[in-house]
């Protein structure tokens, strides 16, 4: 066991150093770890091997990042392999002790003092010390010399430093002179650690020097002290060294548990002139950050008591009015000014109906008025709590942040609760980048880090192992700082909350009755919910394992621009993770050089998303406006707000069919006018709305779905559908493609989504603008690639035409471009007509009879002109909305009713099951309860109900806890039973939004 104890040179760090006398590799690294801690990733500090020769690891221990809780801890440090992460070798175990006390329990000489024959009565006493503690012995008489002097019981307590020594005087009490020192003898700290370092009680032996003083001057005595090697007597130490820290409360206890041993050892040494002016004061003593030293005495030359604990000093001075003070007891303050107060106001801790006095010879004893008695001994309440209590012992550090003025409650989850919420939000990360200096402390402090890891890492079975890492660590000053840095100052305290400065800052809890010393305003109140870890990993596409190792390349240009000099040792680790992958991107989780490329390449997103973010705010700010322009002018001239109604009467199953021949037998100008009733065969539902969005919703999903003929994927990568090139073979495909116009025209009438989605050159077609290049990127890349290449080079001397390639029944036939194009050559100076012109070919080629018969159908519907004023992107979000489902917005969409509210337990456990949803799974759910799966450009604010207005999604509280959720497509409603539990919730939304296929009237 090797121990590692405090100095006055160096108090707050070890230095620690490794050795190789072999080669290494420069990506292993060695590690420090608890002794039971066996997880490689859960180290306090660690190095890495920086070259591949022999080399020499130093590290810079800090106490206050290891030392916590415990006063002893038991250390090993780690080599590990840098590839394949195995263990290759350990160090010896070794203990770190936060603070030390020495104690003396006995002080023994054997051999011959010089004491002066003459005198019958030798008389001698001891005195220790070391800096500014001593302590002195009683003193014993002894008539032969040849008696061995002995004092036991002594109990006394020093702060061990391993840069001093502890010296012993052995003087004779003179009471006409001065003192004489018989004897000095001088010890190490360092040399008693070793001999005690087991901790149990040893002698430790060691030789007395004589001491001698020379008198010059009778008048004026100059001492002049010199030390002679000779030894005179042999002297023996019992001694024990302990390691815990004491806790200011039972420190406090020393004098009055130890009384008969420390105060009467003290009184009894000095002189009835001396007893006659001192006057013992216990008083409760709010010790500071040095309070590693135990309560120590000591004479000056004014004949006052310095009473020393930590740093704190207090003056016990004669009071010649004592005697006419009824409760006999003198209180001075740390300036030295004597005031005289009842003993129940000094020593507040007495129990009720006690009170301490003290006689005329310096002894306290105790007045029991309730029983009308006193008492020498300390009343039970005392005697009962011991000094040192090894199993509950704490470091001071724990103690700096708990005000002495207000009992403190056991430890519960109320108090802890805001700062552990807050640590453990699924956004911290995100909020942490937003506070540079917390930030830099983070990534400056492995042990805060591995704190807050702990803390945040959350077990679902058991709350209380939530808690234990934060009760271990909420006390430890470094994390108390860090924390309070993201509370918001320019708030006000909660209520039932106020704060004290003695002299370090408390926020007190009137209601619990707590204090800490962490702001209450910290951000723990999520009013936006955040998504599940899970979901986050698959929308946040910057943060996904995945992107990271597709970018590796990305990310090293970034390095190698921004860090040319340390360009080489972070391309080594980025070509590491790419190889091994995500073993190797955990292993360098806290590296910091992976960290700083990591944030190199979010940072280079971000401006990117920013960017695009601008953008698209302007973007939406005008789409607004264009949409309430295109609505109102429906409205004034009367499109599907006429008095008359439309009803269609359809059946599920022959959904398509029975829309082909009610719709396009249906006047053009009766439809665009009229308002729409459409009810489903067999089924009660009346069309608030709710059957309408989910006709169009489904009508949509069969007629543009490439198995019926009519339309075919534009791309095979892509999910967009436009007009087949062999639709003709469908039997009146000119009709249906007027259906499919007339669909899209009273879809955008009655704002209802439908759930296919276009390419660009798609919708340029109904807006009748013109083609670019880059509309084909989607559609046809190589097509793509061509015009691009025609329209960035000079091809003057490649001899184009206008003319266009095309196969018909598998011949290659040109077709001409232009009128006698065969003949026309395309130059630089007419190249961008060829560009257009084949780009009109490629997209419309063989389909111009089917796009005729669509517009032929919308325009019946809506006048062209009033589509005009949207943009290709504008009228797709328009038309079929969006697929993108953020969880954020909905909740922050939702209303309640029925006694639900936001917070609600159940309403907790639904919004918990739809974030664990699939994405597939939410929208089934969002068609459920709305009709649609589709949502609108403005996001969940912008759903509509029955009469058109804005309508938010709703859940109200219905039924019986064995029932199943029934919603209200036309009110956007979700009528959700009071479920026990959140399992039940999931099982019966699933199994509602899988097999529910109609309406009903209940």
């Amino acid at each position: 066991e090797i121990l590692f104890l405090p100095t006055s040179n160096h108090p707050n760090e070890i230095i620690v150093s490794w050795n190789f006398e072999s080669p290494t590799n420069m990506l292993d690294w060695v590690g420090l770890y608890r002794i039971e801690e066996k997880n490689p990733l859960y180290y306090l500090s660690y190095q890495q091997i920086k070259s591949t020769t022999c080399s020499l690891i130093i590290f810079k221990l800090k106490y206050e990042s290891i030392i916590q809780y415990s006063t002893n801890y038991t250390f090993i440090f780690r080599y590990y392999d840098g590839i394949t992460g195995s263990l290759r070798a350990t160090s010896p175990q070794f203990c770190i002790f936060s603070h030390a006390r020495l104690v003396v329990h006995e002080l023994s000489i054997n051999g011959q003092l010089s004491l002066k024959k003459q005198h019958s009565t030798k008389s001698c006493f001891g005195k220790i010390y070391c800096g500014n503690f001593s302590y002195r012995t009683l003193t014993i008489d002894r008539i032969n010399n040849d008696e061995e002097f002995v004092w036991k019981n002594l109990k006394f307590l020093f702060p061990v430093d391993c840069s001093k020594d502890l010296t012993i005087e052995i003087l004779k009490e003179e009471h006409l002179r001065k003192n004489k020192i018989l004897g000095v003898a001088t010890i190490p700290f360092l040399d008693l650690i070793n001999s005690a370092q087991n901790r149990n009680l040893v002698n430790y032996t060691c030789h007395l020097r004589k001491h001698i003083i020379q008198e010059e001057d009778t008048k004026i005595h100059s001492l002049k002290e010199t030390c002679h090697s000779s030894n005179i007597a042999c002297l023996t130490l019992t001694i024990q060294i302990i390691v815990e820290n004491i806790i200011n409360k039972q420190e406090n206890l020393l004098l009055s548990s130890n009384n008969n041993i420390l105060t009467n050892s003290l009184m009894t040494s000095m002189n009835n002139e001396e007893k006659e002016k001192i006057l013992v004061v216990r008083k409760n003593i709010t010790s500071d950050k040095n309070a590693n030293t135990i309560m120590a005495f000591k004479k000056n030359t004014d004949n006052q008591i310095d009473y020393y604990n930590g740093t704190k000093k207090f003056l016990l001075i004669n009071n010649s009015q004592s005697s006419s003070i009824s409760s006999g007891v003198s209180s001075l303050s740390e300036s030295s000014t004597s005031s005289s107060k009842s003993s129940t106001d000094i020593i507040s801790n007495l129990p009720k109906g006690f009170e301490a006095r003290i006689d005329k010879v310096g002894r306290i004893f105790y007045i029991d008025h309730i029983n009308k008695k006193t008492t020498w001994t300390l009343p039970n309440n005392y005697e009962t709590k011991p000094f040192i209590d090894i199993n509950n012992r704490k470091l001071h550090t724990n103690d700096l942040f708990m005000c002495t003025r207000r009992t403190t409650v056991n430890s519960s989850s109320t108090n802890l609760q805001p700062a552990l919420t807050f640590l453990q939000r699924s956004d911290f990360l995100n909020i942490l980048q937003t506070n540079t200096t917390a930030l830099e402390r983070y990534n400056s402090s492995s042990y805060l880090k591995h704190m807050i890891t702990r803390i945040r890492k959350k077990d679902n079975e058991d709350e209380k192992n939530d808690m234990y890492y934060y009760e271990k660590f909420s006390k430890n000053k470094e994390l108390i700082n860090f924390v309070n840095l993201f509370a918001d100052k320019t708030q006000p305290l909660p209520s039932d909350w106020t704060t004290i400065n003695i002299p370090t800052k408390f926020y007190i809890n009137h209601k619990t009755k707590q204090t800490t010393a962490i702001d209450p305003r910290l951000p723990v109140e999520i009013k936006k919910r955040p998504r599940s870890e899970e979901y986050k990993k698959v929308n946040n596409v910057d943060a996904s394992l995945t992107k990271i190792y597709e970018n590796i390349n990305e990310i090293k240009e970034l390095v190698k621009e921004h860090y040319p000099q340390l360009s080489d040792r972070m391309c080594k680790k980025l070509n590491l993770i790419s190889k091994v992958g995500e073993t190797a991107l955990l292993r360098f989780a806290n590296d910091l050089d992976i960290i700083t490329a990591i944030s190199l390449y979010e940072e280079k997103k971000n401006e990117r998303n920013n960017q695009y973010n601008k953008i698209e705010s302007e973007i939406d700010l005008d789409f607004k406006e264009k949409v309430n322009y295109f609505y109102s002018t429906l409205s004034r001239n009367g499109y599907g707000t006429g008095p008359t109604k439309i009803k269609l009467l359809l059946r599920r199953f022959f959904l398509v069919e029975d829309s082909f021949t009610k719709i396009l037998s249906i006047d053009n100008t009766q439809l665009r006018k009229s308002q729409l009733n459409i009810i489903f065969e067999d089924e009660d539902g009346l069309d608030y709305g709710g059957p309408s969005r989910e006709l169009f919703f489904l009508l949509s999903r069969d007629l543009f779905n490439p198995y019926y003929g009519l339309f075919e994927y534009s791309n095979p990568n892509v999910y967009t559908v436009t007009i087949a090139r062999n639709s003709k073979k469908v039997k009146n495909y000119l009709k249906w493609f007027e259906l499919c116009g007339r669909v899209l025209g009273l879809a955008l009438i009655h704002r209802c989504l439908i759930d296919t989605f276009f390419p660009k050159p798609f919708y340029k077609l109904l807006l009748n603008t013109g083609y670019v290049i880059e509309d084909l990127k989607d559609m046809d890349i190589e097509y793509y690639n061509s015009l691009k290449w025609i329209s960035e080079n000079n091809i003057n001397d490649i001899e184009f035409t206008f003319t266009a390639t095309t196969t018909i029944n598998g011949k290659n036939i040109d077709i001409d471009l232009l009128p006698d194009g065969n003949n026309l050559y395309v130059t630089e100076y007419n190249k961008d007509q060829y560009i257009n012109l084949l780009l009109k070919h490629r997209i419309e080629r063989n389909i111009e009879e089917q796009i005729k018969a669509l517009k032929r159908g919308l325009y019946d519907i809506i006048d062209s002109n009033y589509l005009r004023v949207f943009s290709p992107s504008q009228l797709s979000l328009l038309l079929s909305g969006s697929m993108d489902i953020d969880l954020e917005d909905w909740r922050e969409n939702t209303e309640y009713k029925g006694g639900y509210f936001d917070s609600h337990v159940v309403i907790n456990w639904f919004w918990n099951v739809v974030y664990n949803l699939t994405n597939a799974e939410r929208l089934k759910l969002l068609k459920f309860v709305t009709g649609t799966s589709s949502i609108p450009f403005e996001g969940f604010k912008g759903l509509r109900g029955s009469n058109g207005g804005l309508k938010k999604f709703t859940i109200e509280k219905w039924g019986e806890s064995n029932s199943l959720p029934r919603a209200h497509t036309c009110f956007n409603r979700l009528d959700l039973p009071l479920y026990k539990d959140q399992q039940i919730i999931k099982n019966k939304l699933l199994l509602a939004i899988n097999e529910s296929d109609s309406y009903a009237i209940e």
